[in-house]
């Protein structure tokens, strides 16, 4: 077994204990043992595979620092997503996909370091990371920080299309050599650069309105553009169908980090919860890189193999990504839509504008769901926590009358609850 595979199976095996734990880790950065514990594990791992590679023959210390590496990784990264789930939308983009370019960008820097400075560099980051994770958190505001207890709440829909887009992906990098890892491989790679920095340009370019709801999709578009490269150039050729694949299937997980970041902060939903079950599609990765190494050596399909992968694989993109993530499923189940707000000066908009704020996210639900005039207004007065009976006063109609039109508009929203409708606007009025 690969010291990667290990690594991930690792990774994959803290998270979903932690995620299994979640009730009881929730806030992870306020216990500085799992902090400590990290840094440590991940610099064992650097020193012990430092020493493997002085004693090759000791396969026990590279699957030990395989293991190692992975569990202290998925408590780090659980950390940092945890505390990007306390900042508003903006500092969440911004944080988590500069913070993607700039780990890219250094791991490249690193790579041209001997090999001794290169160890004592890695042995050292893991305990400034920590350190700078846990400064973060205790400099919040006290509205900020994780409520306790948090909601669990699972968007297994989201999970499925990943693990897919995970699973092409591993398809697609099976048969290519070293050489190319660092354009498709599967971590620090010329695709995740590019993938991260262009989303990046979009959020900056579109300040005011970053909808992931028409931005989802988008992956999918560039995916099967990616996957149609295979049989025109042939497989020997494939590097940049592959190489759109990954970008497109990297561009698909950070939309998703950036979707459980906002529906943990507006929500109250573990981000320990979320996250242990997402980075769980690493494992499809691994899984579709060997079906397709094995699929391209026996070649199943004779001379069709290469197409046949392709049209499979089109064929599921598009099956999950519209029929298990619909519009509805994202923005109404889980109320996700604009996840910025900005005003002209790229500052987040304040309270004071948040009534305005309200009514226009009331005016769009009730355009996107066709709602009568009458309908929007009493969303509106819905919206600003105002009773049955307020509502009918105000709008001079009985309150059974008001009580139909509420009730119309749940069915047209497509929620059951007022709560529910609540999270489909983003608010939390107080009556």
């Amino acid at each position: 077994m690969g010291s990667q595979l290990l690594f991930d199976m690792a990774f994959v095996g803290a998270s979903v204990a932690m995620a299994l734990g979640a009730r009881h880790l929730t806030p992870l950065n306020d216990k500085p043992v799992a902090l400590g514990a990290s840094a440590l594990a991940m610099a064992s791992a650097v020193l012990l595979q430092s020493a493997a590679a002085a004693f090759p023959a000791a396969s026990a210390l590279t699957i030990a620092a395989a293991v190692l590496a992975g569990v202290g990784t998925a408590v780090a990264i659980m950390v940092w997503l945890e505390l990007f789930c306390c900042l508003n939308p903006l500092r969440t983009v911004i944080y988590l996909l500069l913070g993607t370019v700039a780990g890219v960008l250094l791991t490249f820097l690193l790579e041209g370091f001997r090999e001794g400075y290169l160890t004592g560099v890695l042995a050292v980051c893991p305990a400034i990371s920590m350190l700078m994770a846990r400064s973060a958190y205790r400099n919040l505001d006290a509205a900020d920080a994780p409520s306790a207890p948090p909601r669990i709440l699972t968007p297994w829909r989201v999970y499925a299309v990943m693990a897919l887009y995970e699973l092409i992906n591993g398809l697609y990098l099976g048969g290519f050599a070293d050489a190319s890892r660092v354009l498709v491989g599967n971590h620090s790679t010329v695709a995740t650069l590019l993938a991260s920095g262009a989303l990046f340009v979009v959020a900056y370019l579109a300040s005011d309105r970053f909808d992931f709801t028409k931005l989802y999709r988008s992956p999918m578009i560039i995916m099967i553009c990616g996957i149609v490269f295979v049989p025109l150039f042939g497989f020997h050729a494939g590097v940049v169908g592959a190489f759109i694949v990954s970008v497109s299937s990297t561009a698909f997980g950070l939309l998703v980090t950036l979707f459980l970041c906002d529906i943990a902060k507006r929500l109250n939903v573990s981000a320990v919860w979320l996250f242990g079950w997402q980075e769980v599609g690493f494992l499809f990765r691994d899984a579709g890189a060997l079906l397709g190494e094995g699929v391209r050596e026996a070649s199943t399909f004779g001379s069709f193999t290469g197409p046949v992968l392709s049209v499979a694989g089109v064929a599921l993109v598009v099956a999950f990504t519209l029929l298990l993530l619909p519009r509805k499923e994202v923005s109404v189940r889980w109320g996700v839509g604009i996840l910025l707000a900005l005003n002209e000066k790229g500052a987040e908009v304040g309270e004071g504008s948040e009534a305005a704020r309200v009514d226009r996210a009331c005016d769009e639900l009730a355009a996107l769901r066709n709602l009568s005039p009458r309908e929007a207004e009493v969303l509106k007065l819905l919206a600003q926590g105002k009773s049955l009976t307020v509502v009918a006063d105000e709008l001079f109609i009985a309150k059974g009358t008001a009580k139909a039109h509420t009730r119309h508009i749940y069915e047209k929203v497509g929620v059951n609850s007022r709560q529910e409708l609540f999270d489909v606007l983003k608010i939390n009025p107080r009556p």
